[in-house]
């Protein structure tokens, strides 16, 4: 459920982002929801501006299977 939450930002079509410290993987934390601002930044950018305006190894990078617990 959490991995679904987090990894939203690289499948949303239509238009919204979610962000905060709920989304991330440190729950209550600042860094998560500094992260999932990032990454919703991101995907706001590769909205309007396609992958053109984004730098290399930016946040639609991540690989959403890297951490894949179970079947």
């Amino acid at each position: 459920m959490n991995k679904t939450l987090y990894y939203q930002f690289k499948s949303s079509h239509n238009g919204v982002f979610l962000a905060g410290d709920s989304v991330g993987w440190c729950g209550g934390w600042i860094e998560g929801a500094l992260q999932t601002g990032m990454n919703a930044a991101a995907a706001i950018v590769r909205r309007f501006c396609g992958e053109d305006g984004l730098f290399p190894n930016n946040p639609m990078t991540q690989n959403d299977e890297l951490y894949k617990y179970g079947p």
